[in-house]
């Protein structure tokens, strides 16, 4: 075997090593994503019971700087998602978000709750005409509404009306 062979095989193998790794490590952050995502659900889900406890400021961890402050369901449970307070990227990254500017779920008025399509909201792709959402208050208001048409909107030509006297 000539050393030019006997190098052009230790590049090859270096070559794969390299690429099982960056694979590895994509894999990894990916799973990460969807990791994080459930276990952060877990934590506000306890958070969630003690605001129904009625405990005045019930954070999922220490440092947060968010609540949960619904529970939104899908169907006949089919998926649960604890809803927090605010609508940072931050938040968003645990799970949907009730969007401060907007009105309580329940209330005359548009509510907005944002979630990732990828992570939380992927059920968004197998709703249909006629299936319900229910959300429900800590304080124990609960709202249920159907699907009554279904959209895709480009976020940059679309707004939603957040005044509460719209009933759009």
């Amino acid at each position: 075997m000539s050393s030019r062979t006997g190098w052009g095989r230790r590049a090859l193998q270096a070559a794969t090593l390299v690429l099982l790794a960056v694979g590895f490590v994509c894999v990894g952050e990916a799973a990460w994503i969807h990791v994080k995502a459930y276990v952060a659900q877990v934590a506000i889900a306890r958070a969630w019971r003690r605001a129904q406890a009625g405990a005045p400021d019930a954070k999922p961890w220490p440092w947060a700087d968010t609540r949960p402050i619904a529970k939104l369901t899908v169907g006949q449970g089919a998926h649960e998602l604890m809803v927090l307070e605010g609508s940072s990227g931050r938040n968003l990254a645990f799970g949907p978000t009730h969007d401060a500017a907007s009105v309580l779920p329940g209330e005359r008025g548009n509510s907005v709750i944002e979630g990732h399509r990828d992570t939380h909201f992927a059920f968004l792709r197998d709703l249909r005409i006629g299936d319900t959402l229910r959300v429900d208050l800590a304080d124990g208001r609960s709202s249920s509404f159907a699907i009554v048409d279904l959209r895709i909107v480009d976020s940059r030509r679309w707004r939603i009306a957040l005044d509460p006297t719209c009933r759009g």
